[in-house]
């Protein structure tokens, strides 16, 4: 029987995925954390990101990941909310303290009000969880960069930019695309580099090994 081959357009009808080579790669995913000393440390950088989000949500570029909201928190709040567990049990003056600090970012809630503050329901992700497990009570005095998720009214989502690799990135690579689609922050490539080992795709050497 006679078969007639259709000439290749491109298209392919399913999408290839190499799942095993990011599990067996050597470069893990990762997330980003901006620091600083106090939360006005932290504005110059906020600013920045709020800025080229403005611009991307001008020109509808906004990532399906993008941020609701940037801000900076102090790591004792945030370390307060992860002992609550479920933050429904938190004290209402623990969430008065976050949104006084949400507040003077600039940030406000949409239809959550004052007397409200007691029902609101607040989760740490995964990547901002692990950092608080990591740096324990050393840090509780700074303040880091968070992106703010609000869904629903009286529900909101606090995490550090971060995410999973695509294929062939480094763990750089990665902290840096997931940086700017999450808040459309963009990290210079080279700095950051000069500060991580080759194993997270840096050129940092250390000498003592």
């Amino acid at each position: 029987q006679d078969r007639v081959v259709q000439p290749f357009d491109g298209t392919i009808p399913f999408k290839v995925s190499c799942a095993q080579c990011l599990l067996t790669s050597n470069y893990p995913n990762g997330f980003v954390a901006v620091l600083g000393d106090t939360a006005e440390e932290l504005q110059p950088t906020i600013a920045r990101a709020r800025i080229a989000a403005d611009a991307k949500r001008k020109k509808s570029q906004f990532h399906s990941d993008h941020a609701d909201f940037v801000c900076a928190i102090c790591l004792s709040t945030l370390q307060l909310l992860n002992r609550a567990g479920n933050t429904r049990s938190a004290s209402s003056q623990l969430h008065v303290d976050l949104m006084s600090q949400l507040s003077n970012c600039g940030v406000q809630l949409s239809e959550t009000r004052g007397d409200d503050v007691h029902n609101l329901q607040v989760k740490l992700g995964h990547h901002l969880t692990s950092i608080l497990r990591m740096i324990g009570k050393d840090h509780d005095d700074k303040y880091v960069m968070i992106l703010g998720y609000q869904k629903y009214p009286m529900k909101l989502e606090l995490d550090l930019p971060g995410g999973k690799r695509h294929l062939g990135e480094t763990t750089l690579d990665g902290a840096v695309r997931e940086t700017e689609e999450e808040c459309s922050l963009r990290i210079d490539t080279e700095w950051l580099a000069s500060r991580m080992p080759a194993r997270f795709g840096g050129k940092h050497v250390n000498p003592s090994g």
